[in-house]
């Protein structure tokens, strides 16, 4: 046991040199440990990005080819997304929102309003608060 306040000074700045060459040492070690199980030289790898499709192979085509309109084809597109995000939906709902590709192609203004975008004449809000602060 150190007896000098010069001896207790050595042993401390002994121990902490100690001490840093240990986390050191287990820096390295862990280093090492990381690398190899994170060693991916066997493997190619890309982003996926690359490899995912942009656009879905289509679920609903027009039979003709074209659709009526630009609304249509953009219902269509989201319909093909819905029946491949949502398949056991697709297949309950799938006649009503057909029925509602089929309407856009005569009324493509409804587009808004099947997309949730549009509150029916029928439904209405009252907003007190606003109402409050206005008066």
């Amino acid at each position: 046991m150190p007896t000098t306040k010069t001896e207790q000074a050595e042993v401390k700045a002994k121990a902490e040199e100690l001490a840093t060459e240990q986390a050191e040492v287990k820096a390295k070690v862990t280093a090492k440990a990381v690398s190899k199980k994170n060693d991916t030289s066997e493997f190619e790898v890309a982003d996926p990005e690359v490899f995912k499709p942009k656009e879905l192979p289509l679920v609903i085509k027009p039979k003709s080819g074209k659709w009526k309109n630009d609304a249509q084809a953009e219902y269509a597109k989201t319909l093909n997304g819905y029946a491949y995000k949502n398949q056991e939906k697709w297949k309950i709902k799938k006649d009503v929102l057909l029925a509602r590709l089929k309407e856009l192609g005569d009324n493509p203004d409804k587009l808004s309003y099947y997309r949730g975008g549009e509150i029916s004449e029928k439904l209405s809000y009252d907003n007190k608060a606003v109402k409050n602060i206005l008066n």
